[in-house]
């Protein structure tokens, strides 16, 4: 190949002049560019924690936690389980919850039970933003799949503490966090305060927290519990929804339910979302 042969005119185009106008043109765009990438990056870093991420607004937020410790049969475990399933199959339900469609409502499931050495609370179903009807199928559907997660002691403690952190790291914020913690006894071993949490540890989003209890009383089981757990003095045909009261139940208008066997925890998680749900009317 030869050189190329350049005429006058074609030359005159490569000045000097030339050449530095569209080289200053260049550095004028690259500096743009790069003033917009600083930009970016003091947005991204200035708030604490980095960037904040937009929550998804929704109605409410529930968290819905259930014992499997080992005084919890396996039949027991399924018969919580399709409680809750047909809690979200009740028609009054549905429609309540139709109600807060606008905004919606985000549910999550968790598990626990308690150890001396590990940790026994799981998130296993994780949040799960219900706006439609076939939001809540997919969400019976997957609680129906899940398997048992632990069958230790009875820790409380751990698992309100738990609770409250997917609570306040939840992607949603809402007007109202309610949490319906249910169990068939007391506190097995000493670990932290009796009184589980406080106001400001489950306040998120500047809001507080309900906590809302439904005490599995079958007597003879809670009365075996209450001499191998920290029971603070409770006692009677009552005790366990007394403890309840005392050291879980929490929050304006929350509200501790007492059944007799685990084959009424259907009908009374059922009356708690009823009660939860009834406020997107307000």
């Amino acid at each position: 190949m030869g050189f190329i042969d350049f005429d006058e005119p074609s030359l005159s185009k490569f000045s000097w002049g030339f050449v530095l106008k569209k080289t200053w043109l260049l550095i004028s765009v690259f500096e743009s560019a790069l003033l917009l990438g600083l930009a970016a990056a003091v947005l991204l870093f200035s708030s604490p924690g980095r960037a904040q991420i937009a929550k998804q607004f929704v109605d409410t937020q529930l968290v819905i936690a259930v014992d499997t410790s080992g005084s919890v049969t396996n039949d027991e475990y399924e018969t919580q389980k399709q409680g809750v399933v047909e809690a979200f199959s009740d028609p009054q339900v549905l429609k309540l919850m139709r109600m807060c469609n606008d905004a919606g409502v985000a549910v999550t499931y968790v598990e626990w039970a308690g150890s001396r050495s590990e940790h026994q609370v799981a998130q296993v179903v994780p949040w799960r933003w219900l706006q439609t009807e076939a939001d809540i199928e997919a969400f019976r559907f997957e609680l129906q799949s899940v398997s048992r997660s632990y069958r230790g002691e009875t820790d409380i403690v751990s698992a309100l503490t738990f609770v409250s952190q997917i609570m306040r790291n939840s992607p949603f914020t809402s007007y109202r966090k309610i949490i319906s913690f249910s169990g068939d006894g007391y506190q097995s071993f000493a670990h932290g305060a009796l009184e589980v949490v406080d106001a400001s540890f489950m306040a998120s989003d500047g809001g507080e927290t309900i906590v809302n209890g439904i005490a599995i009383d079958t007597s003879a089981k809670a009365a075996e519990e209450a001499k191998h757990s920290i029971n603070p003095g409770f006692s009677g045909e009552s005790a366990l929804k007394l403890y309840y009261e005392s050291q879980i139940q929490q929050g304006p208008g929350s509200f501790v339910i007492q059944v007799d066997s685990f084959e009424e925890y259907g009908e009374a998680i059922k009356e708690q979302l009823f009660r939860a749900l009834n406020s997107c009317m307000s």
